[in-house]
């Protein structure tokens, strides 16, 4: 399977940019960029309706596929392309997200949950450290929500 947007050109940072420019579209009031000690941006966070959210951006494990799929190409220009297809798939990403958010399939916390913030550590990164503790785990109790729901309607 072909990676999506493996032929991009378009430098991370105009992509970045252009996250920017969705993220403000649909209501982000503050916009923050967290970059590695080598000048990448790792994540960004945003703020929308008061919770704030944290988008990471993990080029490493792309360099890594593209390196299986093309062993013979140059380290660092496998790195580079990297980084920009990962900053593509993520303004992908989230056009298509806000664009069901904006036509009433979701609400935006259906989609960003995750990667709301703290600060410190996603939700999703708590829910995994604790091995998903609290979260439904069989059919049983997934049975007994459900008729909880119909019940409560």
């Amino acid at each position: 399977m072909k990676i999506r947007n493996y032929t991009t050109q378009i430098p991370w940072s105009k992509t970045v940019f252009e996250i920017e420019q969705l993220l403000t579209k649909y209501g982000a009031t503050k916009v923050m960029k967290h970059y590695h000690g080598d000048g990448r941006i790792e994540a960004l966070f945003f703020e929308i309706n008061g919770l704030a959210y944290r988008l990471p951006a993990n080029s490493a494990k792309c360099t890594e596929l593209l390196q299986k799929e093309y062993p013979k190409k140059k380290k660092q220009l496998i790195k580079e392309q990297s980084e920009r297809i990962v900053w593509r798939v993520i303004k992908d990403w989230i056009d298509a997200q806000m664009s069901l958010i904006h036509i009433g399939q979701v609400e935006l916390q259906e989609i960003f949950l995750p990667y709301a913030t703290d600060g410190h550590s996603t939700l999703y990164q708590k829910l995994k450290e604790s091995n998903y503790a609290g979260l439904l785990t069989t059919e049983t109790e997934i049975k007994q929500s459900v008729k909880l729901e119909r019940d409560e309607k």
